[in-house]
């Protein structure tokens, strides 16, 4: 099926080879559904030849599916063949989507834990959320992490895989993390236990 897809992230993961990899979502321009652009049943992620692409790209392209695992329904394959882009977007279109309640999913997996405790009642893994306060840092063992407020709410050492930040926040540390006031993120689930819930993209607004 040929479908034009709204690029939301391309976020750093390995793939099953151990090579560099993106993991790579977005919605379909029409339906809103989520989608996660994989190479494999098995949800393997795509390598920088096959997804040439970046988040706000419009592509147009052949994909098969779903091809869920565990939470990961919106798995499909995409034919790398057949991907052309035809149109961009901005932060300020994301913005309107958001706050025209047009995203399907707006909550951080239903609470501010890191990670997913009962995963048989949660059917999705991708998800979308506005947040304040939000601090981009590395821990003590050089991981990527960040916090975070929604509301009254706060939500601690969360996986940040967005690459985009990890040369400015290279030397960040959680005392001086960077700071960005207001912003989208786009909010990611692995296939597999722990269920570590983690950042896929930022979109600062």
């Amino acid at each position: 099926m040929i479908r034009k897809i709204l690029l939301l992230t391309k976020s750093s993961k390995r793939k099953n080879n151990g090579e560099f990899g993106n993991c790579v979502t977005g919605i379909d321009e029409e339906t809103m559904e989520f989608i996660r652009l994989v190479s494999d049943k098995n949800g393997d992620s795509l390598s920088d030849d096959e997804m040439q692409f970046n988040p706000l790209d419009i592509i147009q392209c052949k994909i098969d599916g779903p091809y869920p695992i565990g939470s990961q329904v919106e798995n499909h394959i995409v034919d790398v063949s057949t991907i052309e882009k035809i149109d961009c977007r901005d932060i300020e279109y994301i913005k309107k989507l958001y706050e025209g309640n047009k995203f399907q999913r707006k909550s951080f997996f239903g609470d501010m834990n890191d990670c997913v405790v009962d995963i048989k009642s949660l059917e999705y893994s991708i998800s979308v959320i506005m947040v304040k306060n939000l601090a981009i840092y590395r821990d003590n063992n050089s991981k990527y992490k960040a916090d975070f407020t929604i509301g009254n709410d706060k939500a601690n050492n969360i996986s940040m895989t967005d690459p985009d930040y990890y040369r400015s926040a290279k030397n960040a540390t959680k005392s001086k993390p960077i700071r960005v006031d207001n912003a989208i993120i786009i909010a990611s689930l692995p296939s597999n236990p722990t269920y570590y819930k983690f950042i896929a993209k930022i979109f600062v607004i």
